[in-house]
């Protein structure tokens, strides 16, 4: 999930389970598992944790989530869009900021093929 601050996280965390939570695509639990439930026959090699961080204004975390499969589902079967009911709480949580730093985790695994050389 992305971070922004304590309570924007918050409301984005309470939209994407209790808002839009039941129109995403069954194979999106792989990332909110961070990918751990793949199937894996690696020898798994441990990794640091990487971040991609961006500087956006609220209108672009906006237009991000109006990118989510499952709004694009919510719409389709509800014909209203769930992210203008949200805007206005993240705009009034943004505060003065033009922009706020933004950071995505980067979830990968990594594995050894061949066990037996070294790396």
């Amino acid at each position: 999930m992305i971070e922004v601050s304590k309570e924007i996280d918050d409301v984005i965390a309470h939209f994407y389970k209790n808002v839009i939570g039941s129109y995403w695509d069954a194979e999106r639990k792989y990332i909110d598992e961070n990918y751990k439930t793949i199937p894996f026959p690696f020898e798994e090699l441990e990794t640091p944790q990487f971040y991609n961080t961006l500087n956006w204004t609220a209108e672009h975390l906006i237009g991000y989530l109006n990118t989510w499969s499952a709004v694009k589902h919510f719409i389709k079967q509800n014909d209203y869009n769930p992210v203008d009911e949200l805007k206005p709480e993240i705009k009034k949580l943004w505060g003065g900021n033009d922009t706020r730093q933004i950071k995505f985790p980067v979830l990968l695994r990594i594995g050894n093929v061949n066990p037996t050389l070294e790396l």
